[in-house]
């Protein structure tokens, strides 16, 4: 799939079961994709899990300390901030 088409699927599995570990562990195993957009798509789903797991807490962490490319950094960053106390 385009990297749009998956961002768009990331966003609608999380919208629609945001409490599901299926999904947040398919988000978590995305994160790590080898494609940096993918990545970032990912980071950007995983914030709207709720709860927000401790793995997918460990992910975000994992990739703003030392994804290799700009964009997947900065998107858990903002992720991070955005989860706020739920990120603890």
């Amino acid at each position: 799939l385009p990297v749009e088409r998956r961002a768009t699927v990331m966003a609608a599995a999380v919208a629609g079961d945001p409490a599901s570990k299926e999904v947040a562990a398919a988000l978590v195993a995305a994160a790590g994709h080898a494609d940096a957009p993918v990545r970032a798509a990912a980071a950007a789903a995983l914030v709207r899990l709720d709860p927000l797991p401790p793995e997918a807490v460990a992910k975000l962490v994992a990739l703003a300390k030392s994804d290799p490319a700009t964009t997947p950094r900065v998107t858990a960053l903002k992720a991070l901030a955005a989860a706020g106390p739920k990120a603890r």
